[in-house]
Parts: C-alpha cells; structure tokens; sequence
C-alpha cells in the first residue's frame, strides 16, 4: 500500500454531515448570498447557525431561496437576529422580525422537505402568525419550532397551540 493523503472520510466513501456555527459573527443581510451560495453547494450541510447576528428581513429573504433549493439542511438557528439599531450605550437594541422576513422564511418551509428544526425565538415575532401556520400546516418535516422570548400574543399562541394539536411530531417551544 502506497502513502495516502485522503481524509479518512473519503476513503470510506462516506463523507460526515458538516454543522457550521456562524453566530455572533456580525453577520449582516448582505452577506446572506454567501450563505445562501453555501446552502445550495454544499450537500453535506446538517447545522447551520446564524444566531446573534443582524441579517433583518432582506437578508431572510435570501436565506429563504438557499432554503428552497437545499436538501440536506436538518437544523437552521435564527435566534437573537433581526438587531436593527444600537443605543446610547452601543448596545445592540432587538428589532422585529417584519412580514417580509416572516412571510419569506413561510414560503421556503412550504416547500423544504428536510428541514427539522427551526430557532426564531428572541426576535419580537408578536403577531405574525402566517408563518406558524405556514411551518405547521405544510407537508414537511418541521419537528421543533423555537419560538421563545418573543413577546407572542395570546391569539398567536391559541393558533401554535391548535397547530400542535393537529400535527403530531411537531414541537413547538414558545
């Protein structure tokens, strides 16, 4: 046997599932078509984490069209992003996420069959249910939907919780 420089991975012929944590990068939207590029070459990609960042609704919208053409993507992080300003103090100050954003992020939960868990909590979704409705209503594989420190309405949250009565296996964490 000669000298092998391979990753070991290779030489099995099966390649690991790759997790790529990018939180708290200062990830902005217009960075979202590299991760978006990333998302639609990259069929190894399992976990991706863009927690704590500010990529606001334009940049959800790119994320949302990776989304459409990614197969492999289980677990997607968005918690703590939609930062839209800083304070006095340079603080980072929470944004909403806006109808943009949410109605984007529902359309590509419409349509990704691999999608398994999904963190949005910490970004001021009050009253957008279209969204919920749209992650729990579809055909997809949606298991876990974070939802936390929101500031949800008591009708949104009648709406989660009829939604997680009539679709088993999904969670929902409000």
């Amino acid at each position: 046997m000669g000298d092998s420089t391979e990753p070991a991975q290779e030489l099995s012929g099966h390649v690991a599932p790759i997790d790529c944590d990018l939180s708290n990068e200062g990830i902005e939207s217009h960075h979202m078509c590299m991760v978006m590029a990333v998302l639609i070459s990259c069929p190894h990609l399992r976990r991706l984490k863009l927690n704590g960042n500010s990529i606001r609704d334009a940049g959800v919208g790119v994320l949302a069209r990776g989304l459409l053409h990614n197969s492999s993507l289980q677990e997607l992080g968005l918690a703590r992003n939609f930062v839209t300003k800083l304070d006095l103090a340079g603080q980072r100050c929470p944004g909403a996420l806006g109808p943009g954003g949410v109605e984007a992020l529902a359309a590509a939960l419409r349509n990704n069959s691999t999608l398994q868990e999904l963190d949005i909590g910490g970004n001021d979704i009050r009253t957008q249910g279209s969204m919920l409705r749209a992650a729990s209503s579809r055909g997809g594989a949606l298991r876990r939907l974070s939802l936390c420190d929101n500031g949800l309405e008591a009708s949104v949250l009648r709406v989660l919780q009829t939604a997680a009565s009539e679709y088993k296996g999904l969670s929902l964490v409000v």
